[in-house]
């Protein structure tokens, strides 16, 4: 994901895990648009997510997920988000991320 962003003319940084992304948006002071799973190993995706609109409301959020849309709606009830399924191509989750952030 991150080489499709790159190609297209976009910063891109990661981090390894949720405690790490969230970290890097507090020192750094945040990103224009997040792009994470739901669940993931350690804190959650939806749980970074929740911490970082504490930090900076508003924030765009793109979870990309093979989950069901059960497991979705339970892990993030009360955030505001886009969602894209796995499996995508390319091209899709390319629009997707320039349609959020304006592009």
């Amino acid at each position: 994901m991150r080489k499709v962003l790159e190609k297209r003319g976009l910063h891109v940084e990661m981090a390894d895990d949720g405690e790490a992304g969230l970290e890097y948006f507090r020192r750094t002071g945040g990103a224009d648009l997040v792009v994470s799973d739901i669940i993931m190993p350690g804190i959650s995706g939806a749980e970074m997510v929740r911490q970082m609109l504490r930090i900076r409301p508003g924030l765009k959020v793109l979870f990309v997920t093979a989950f069901t849309q059960d497991i979705v709606a339970e892990q993030t009830r009360g955030l505001t988000f886009e969602v894209l399924r796995k499996p995508f191509g390319i091209n899709e989750f390319a629009a997707k991320v320039r349609l959020l952030l304006g592009d």
